[in-house]
């Protein structure tokens, strides 16, 4: 198991949040040399939703944005799990517990 860990702060330009994430996460991916299709864990921990929305996760929202693990699901596929860590300024840090979590 390989975890990859890609940070960078960057201002929101527009005025979808979900644009600006999707463009920001392809830069960091090329930035990085990350093949978008080796991503497997998506998490989101933003704060700020439009419009108040919290289902389904923003994360998952942004995974189909980037069309990441998104193929129907078979024996072979890759598949990518997303969601959302939202707990004020905490999030991150607990984002961080979760996933140490899920690895063995």
């Amino acid at each position: 198991m390989v975890g990859i860990l890609a940070f960078e702060f960057e201002p929101i330009k527009r005025k979808s949040l979900l644009k600006s994430l999707k463009g920001i996460t392809q830069r960091l991916c090329k930035k990085n040399a990350i093949n978008p299709a080796d991503i497997g864990l998506m998490v989101h921990t933003g704060t700020y939703r439009q419009n108040f929305r919290q289902e389904p996760a923003f994360a998952a929202h942004l995974q189909q944005a980037l069309d990441i693990g998104c193929a129907n699901i078979g024996p072979t596929s890759k598949h990518t799990f997303s969601f959302d860590v939202s707990d004020g300024a905490c999030g991150p840090h607990h984002a961080l517990e979760t996933i140490a979590d899920l690895f063995p």
